[in-house]
């Protein structure tokens, strides 16, 4: 049976790549942007199964008219993929309050806004899964990536509390740990200041160390891994998307393993 998916800030390649593969396969898509018109020129082929809609996930309004116009298209919602979509990378001094906000505002209230109006419909049916797009940022954080992994690790927290408060729907929840792809092009966007990390921030501000962690894989095995992930009768909460996010998470997890048994010894 055809399955429904409503993908919130389908805008980058990743996304795209995935709505094109599910229509081909013969499932309904309706997919968000803020762009309506950029998002219809991506698609490769025009479908009845397609719902391209435009949606301001930080406004309530606008991403509640956009689920109440997909359920009456399609009348179910068995996939939900939230994607936070935005990012600023600098320095923990760099950040002002706004920026902070601005950050925090967009990645978790923008998750949480289409999560929540979601749900009702997916409690109603006893049934969905919702892949929770986090980033590898989500569980690793490191130097200049301070605040966006604030707000990515919030929206991990987000659903491993769904992933508990949702068993009795029989909704699922996987958090996608995504890493970085060669064939994407991210607009990272770098924040500056006056402060006193000159030589630092000329070392981590180069385009070669933030391409060091792109991805070996590529676009089309990430969106195989969703699909297969979407089939599976009990899916993985966490789901690292990618080479390079797989290798981030070990050395954490070693690391945690490490800290724990250096500590446990006093204990």
């Amino acid at each position: 049976m055809n399955k429904v998916w409503l993908i919130a800030n389908a805008s980058d390649n990743f996304f795209i790549k995935l709505i094109n593969q599910l229509l081909l396969r013969g499932d309904k898509v309706i997919a968000t942007s803020r762009y309506k018109n950029s998002l219809i020129e991506s698609i490769s082929f025009e479908s009845d199964d397609f719902l391209p809609l435009e949606m301001d996930t930080s406004n309530i309004e606008s991403v509640t008219n956009s689920i109440q116009t997909s359920h009456r298209k399609f009348e179910k919602i068995d996939y939900l993929v939230t994607n936070s979509g935005h990012g600023k990378m600098g320095l923990i001094e760099d950040f002002s309050n706004q920026l902070v906000n601005e950050e925090i505002g967009k990645n978790v209230l923008g998750t949480l806004n289409v999560i929540r109006a979601v749900l009702p419909h997916l409690r109603e049916q006893q049934s969905g899964h919702i892949f929770n797009f986090s980033s590898i940022s989500g569980f690793v954080s490191g130097p200049g990536s301070g605040i966006h992994s604030a707000s990515m690790f919030s929206v991990s927290a987000i659903g491993e509390t769904l992933n508990f408060e949702l068993k009795p729907f029989n909704i699922h929840v996987t958090n996608v740990m995504q890493g970085y792809f060669q064939s994407e092009n991210p607009q990272v966007k770098y924040i500056y200041s006056e402060y006193s990390y000159d030589e630092f921030r000329k070392k981590f501000h180069k385009k070669k160390n933030y391409s060091q962690f792109k991805d070996e894989s590529n676009l089309s095995r990430g969106v195989k891994n969703i699909i297969k992930v979407s089939e599976m009768a009990d899916p993985p909460l966490y789901l690292f998307l990618g080479g390079n996010a797989n290798k981030l998470a070990k050395a954490k997890i070693d690391k945690l393993k490490n800290d724990i048994e250096m500590v446990s010894a006093y204990l």
